[in-house]
């Protein structure tokens, strides 16, 4: 008995280990905008998605005004900037954002980060800096490292363009209720 235990418990702890190793790519941000409500938030990041994205009707996955969410599933291309085997994983990042909004205050979250190469595809994105173990067939750890480090870069990159430009929007005051005209 004393011996199934010890086993349990050894088995727990190592494979909480290997779960604890690895963390998915994401950006999470609360702001407070003050004196705004959550109706008022919720209406100006709609505002936001439609100007940020090109087509938000494609964009946009769920829109809920009554418990102020937005969950939008957006792309951005990607390129390796070096010549050798950039056609292979030329592509796009897929990525999820969720915005909700609540009485002084919205919350951002980009997430789920996926990587769809023409030929090499590195699939979900995490904040690992360093490759351990290559990912393709064919390639050398050094190139996938490279690549690796270029769709990080590409990622955080998009990630601080789209919450600079939200918190541009979300600051912007209703001018329309004004009453000193």
């Amino acid at each position: 008995m004393r011996k199934t235990l010890l086993f349990i418990a050894a088995s727990i702890i190592t494979l909480s280990s290997f779960a604890q190793g690895t963390t998915i790519l994401r950006y999470v941000e609360v702001v407070p905008v003050e004196g705004a409500s959550a109706d008022a938030l919720y209406d100006r990041a709609e505002v936001w998605v439609s100007q940020a994205f090109q087509n938000p009707a494609k964009v946009m996955k769920y829109q809920n005004k009554e418990n102020h969410q937005l969950i939008l599933n957006p792309l951005t291309q990607f390129n390796f900037s070096k010549f050798i085997g950039s056609e292979g994983v030329k592509g796009t990042i897929e990525y999820t954002i969720k915005i909700n909004t609540r009485e002084g205050r919205y919350r951002i979250e980009i997430t789920d980060c996926y990587h769809h190469g023409k030929l090499y595809s590195f699939g979900l994105l995490t904040s690992d800096s360093v490759l351990t173990e290559k990912k393709l067939r064919g390639t050398t750890l050094k190139w996938e490292q490279n690549v690796w480090t270029e769709l990080l870069s590409t990622m955080r990159k998009e990630m601080l363009l789209l919450t600079s430009s939200l918190k541009n929007t979300m600051m912007i005051k209703d001018e329309s209720r004004s009453e000193d005209w």
